[in-house]
């Protein structure tokens, strides 16, 4: 089985008890929706709003839909960036075990593994992101819509950023009063995973949004 590490790989993915076969609506599924979709995903929004309505305030939306898109295209790199930046960690040449090198014998440490998981979602997102960047901002008819483009990019670019950072924070103890949540490697990336999520969400709704009025 080529996707096993090697038994001299000593870094392993930690895999505490307590998530193994648990029912759809259990203890640990509805801490962890409340903790998204109650805690993070509001403040996500939160944060969309104040980009928008404060350091984006005076935001103009370009004059033509040529400008509109080349607004866009020229600061697309920041959706880009976070990419480029873990994409080193996923660089075969910089593991230890030089046999990772053969991408066929895995022996990836979990390290290297860590970083294609953030390579790998991270062009998944860029990849929706900037489309519906773009569909919203052909969308806009005026500036105060206009807003929502430079505060969509800024918090994508930020929460991927930030998404990837999760995987290195600590897991919490499994005596922590909420485990097993935060006890499973890379818990803290879904801060990360709001700021991106919700940009996509809005931009794509505006579009189909603005699209229905013009059929109507």
């Amino acid at each position: 089985d080529l996707t096993t590490a090697h038994p001299l790989d000593t870094e392993t993915m930690p895999g505490p008890k307590g998530h193994e076969n648990e029912p759809f609506f259990s203890r640990n599924r509805i801490v962890s929706w409340i903790a998204i979709f109650g805690v993070e995903g509001p403040l996500a929004v939160t944060f969309l709003v104040y980009l928008a309505k404060v350091p984006f305030a005076n935001a103009v939306m370009p004059a033509t839909d040529a400008a509109k898109i080349a607004f866009c295209l020229k600061r697309s790199f920041l959706a880009v960036f976070p990419s480029f930046m873990y994409m080193w960690g996923a660089m075969r040449a910089f593991e230890k075990d030089t046999r990772a090198e053969d991408p066929t014998a895995g022996v990836e440490s979990s390290r290297w593994r860590k970083f294609q998981n953030i390579l790998t979602n991270n062009t998944e997102q860029v990849v929706l992101f900037l489309p519906a960047l773009l569909s919203a901002a052909l969308a806009t008819e005026n500036s105060s819509e206009w807003r929502l483009i430079p505060a969509a990019l800024c918090s994508f670019s930020l929460g991927r950023l930030l998404f990837g950072a999760g995987y290195f924070v600590p897991c919490l103890p499994a005596s922590n009063p909420l485990a097993p949540f935060g006890t499973l490697t890379g818990w803290a990336r879904s801060p990360g995973m709001n700021l991106t999520l919700y940009p996509t969400t809005f931009l794509l709704m505006f579009s189909a949004y603005k699209t229905g009025i013009s059929f109507s």
